[in-house]
């Protein structure tokens, strides 16, 4: 189909049938409606561009925010990092702290050890020292009461003696 063609053609007969005059106020009638789309088709355009032109405020608002919200997603993405290294640091910190804590307790630990086997042996000796000075003890005191017993035998014949000597019985 060339440009210049109309897309529906009158059709040959119609034209050999009525005569032009007589067509005339179909065509106007068709020109009117014609004017009448077109006014609405206006219409309708005015109304397309102005939803455009709102759409083009809604898009520029909606990547204005996009904007703002991504450079604050990258101040927070700076924030995360800046906390994520400070968390391993203090990690790090905190894991060479526990580990010298660690080796005090264990060093300590084996402190007590050491002294609680001296403790436990200090304690087996005087166990030792004061069987034996239990035993010395035992010792002198029998041989006390054996002194204290041959002392009274002593005084009590003695105290005889002096009753004898004193009746004259001696």
């Amino acid at each position: 189909m060339r440009s210049n063609e109309a897309l529906n053609r009158i059709p040959e007969d119609q034209i050999k049938e009525k005569s032009m005059e007589a067509r005339v106020p179909t065509i106007q009638s068709d020109i009117a409606n014609i004017k009448l789309d077109i006014r609405e088709l206006r219409t309708d355009m005015k109304a397309a561009n102005e939803a455009t032109a709102h759409l083009r405020t809604a898009v520029a608002t909606v990547e204005g925010k996009v904007d703002t919200l991504d450079q604050k997603i990258g101040s927070v993405d700076e924030k995360v990092n800046s906390l994520d290294k400070k968390v391993d640091a203090n990690s790090t910190a905190t894991n060479a702290r526990i580990t010298s804590l660690e080796a005090k307790a264990d060093a300590n630990h084996a402190s007590l050890g050491r002294k609680f086997s001296e403790i436990i042996q200090t304690i087996s000796e005087m166990r030792v020292e004061f069987a034996k000075a239990n035993g010395d003890l035992r010792e002198s005191v029998a041989r006390l009461e054996g002194m204290q017993k041959a002392i009274l035998w002593l005084l009590g014949l003695g105290g005889l003696a002096g009753i004898a000597k004193t009746f004259h019985w001696l």
